[in-house]
């Protein structure tokens, strides 16, 4: 059960470039920070289905649609495989995830969604809405 609502996680961190949602200032918690972009990842269904899900409602809004984007879903796997170990959900190292990315990428501004005990994709979703 874990594994699938914490693997939502990375889809909906694609978000991450739209919009910087928080200004607390985290510590860090030493993790060695990548400083070159993640070529391969490996997506599952569900967060596919969270992506397409998000897509069709930005759609729907006149939006346009996001991307994957591999760099951001290993940041994002970091971060669940940090809450599964500590068995939390939070958004513990914010500031420095966002700014790793920042850094890397170049993205003008981060924010980031996380899911707990929800049993789909669309149940996610829905919650988020």
């Amino acid at each position: 059960m874990k594994s699938i609502f914490f693997r939502i996680l990375p889809v909906a961190m694609l978000v991450f470039m739209l919009d910087y949602c928080s200004s607390d200032n985290l510590e860090s918690q030493d993790r060695a920070e990548p400083t070159i972009e993640v070529i391969n990842y490996t997506y599952n269904s569900s967060e596919l289905e969270t992506m397409e899900l998000i897509n069709s409602y930005r759609i729907s809004i006149g939006m346009n649609v996001l991307e994957k984007n591999n760099y951001i879903s290993y940041k994002s796997e970091e971060h669940n495989n940090y809450m599964i170990t500590h068995n939390v959900v939070n958004h513990d190292d914010f500031v420095a995830r966002a700014q790793n990315i920042i850094n890397v990428l170049g993205a003008k501004k981060v924010s980031e969604n996380i899911a707990y005990n929800y049993n789909s994709p669309k149940a996610v979703f829905d919650a988020w809405m």
